[in-house]
């Protein structure tokens, strides 16, 4: 049942990423490939809480952060796809976790060259966030049927300086 569970979130977690790459789409000169780069956020050192609940989760079956999930063989393969579908747009993706929180962080890497305004950009973002709503709920449900507690994904696009252009959180439904 987790191993269908977590295919379908990867499913999901596809169709969201597909969908915010065609709602950003257009938007600049796509002459100029991004790095594609992006990282797994994982703990360094596992404590013996992280022992303790990884006991639990063989136990259960049931996840309790979202880190768990990010370290799964499910996730890589999905996150492996999901670079790959970012690399010629001109965006890096990195996805990492914070107890019951799920972060992608999409990076304009060639922002400079889009020649649009933080401001006018992060309007047409929050639009297309509007309509991501659906499917990121979608998928902090699917996080809660894993056994998160009240998930939430984080979805953040901006700048390579840093420059915030919008930071849209959704909880399940």
């Amino acid at each position: 049942m987790q191993k269908t569970t977590i295919k379908l979130l990867a499913l999901a977690l596809c169709l969201t990423l597909v969908l915010s790459l065609a709602a950003c789409g257009g938007s600049g000169n796509s002459s100029t490939a991004g790095s594609g780069s992006s990282t797994v956020s994982t703990p360094e050192e596992p404590s013996s809480a992280a022992d303790t609940s990884d006991d639990e989760q063989s136990s259960s079956g049931l996840m309790s952060t979202v880190e768990e999930f990010l370290q799964t063989d499910e996730f890589a393969t999905m996150y492996d796809e999901m670079k790959e579908s970012v690399k010629d747009s001109g965006m890096s993706i990195e996805v990492t976790g914070e107890g019951s929180m799920m972060i992608y962080r999409f990076t304009y890497d060639n922002f400079d060259e889009l020649g649009v305004e933080p401001e006018v950009l992060g309007a047409a973002l929050e639009e297309a966030a509007d309509e991501l709503e659906e499917s990121m709920c979608s998928v902090a449900s699917a996080l809660a049927t894993l056994g998160i507690p009240d998930p939430v994904v984080r979805v953040i696009y901006d700048t390579p300086d840093g420059t915030e252009l919008l930071s849209r959180d959704f909880t399940a439904n």
